[in-house]
């Protein structure tokens, strides 16, 4: 459990089943807070580059996840709340590099208010970006493209604000699931 303030920066994470793992183990309240991921490679594990459990306040920068067999970055239950209100305002995934991992680049599951912000996404097996039951979540000025099957798919998912994206030559683009009757949602 981690809850000072954590740098994880300029590392090479490659051939592991999960590279890094950040979050508590097994309870909903072991959360590790305020880890800031940057400039980091996440090549060829076996699983996912990063997975994120409970991990509030995280900040993912500048970080190359690439050829990994699953999910370039896996976020469960990681949320932009924080013990301090330097990283809550900060968390988020920004201006990373998700390319040719065979499930989904970034795969988002049950997370609140966590903005994706200037990403690049691209030639994964599944999709950009993958998500379930998120809260509040912004896509914005994020780059989409040559996905096997979705740009975006958006499962289960309220309050999601999706603006100033290039989505193109993915399976099927921009996949709502569950959204196309709801006024309150950006496209």
């Amino acid at each position: 459990r981690i809850i000072e303030p954590v740098l994880i920066r300029n590392n090479i994470f490659t051939q592991n089943n999960d590279a890094l793992f950040i979050g508590g183990l097994y309870e909903y309240d072991d959360s590790s807070y305020n880890v800031s991921v940057e400039e980091n490679e996440f090549i060829g594990n076996e699983c996912c580059g990063l997975y994120a459990f409970n991990a509030n306040g995280l900040i993912l920068t500048g970080n190359h996840f690439k050829d990994n067999k699953y999910n370039g970055a896996y976020l469960y239950d990681t949320d932009n709340w924080s013990q301090y209100d330097a990283y809550e305002q900060a968390a988020g995934v920004y201006g990373n590099t998700f390319d040719n991992n065979g499930a989904a680049g970034l795969y988002l599951d049950y997370s609140y208010y966590l903005p994706v912000l200037e990403n690049e996404m691209k030639n994964n097996g599944y999709g950009g970006i993958g998500t379930e039951e998120l809260y509040g979540c912004q896509f914005s000025r994020n780059s989409i493209t040559g996905n096997g099957w979705d740009g975006i798919y958006l499962y289960f998912s309220e309050g999601c604000e999706i603006t100033d994206n290039i989505i193109s030559g993915n399976g099927t683009g921009l996949l709502p699931e569950e959204l196309e009757n709801d006024p309150d949602y950006v496209y």
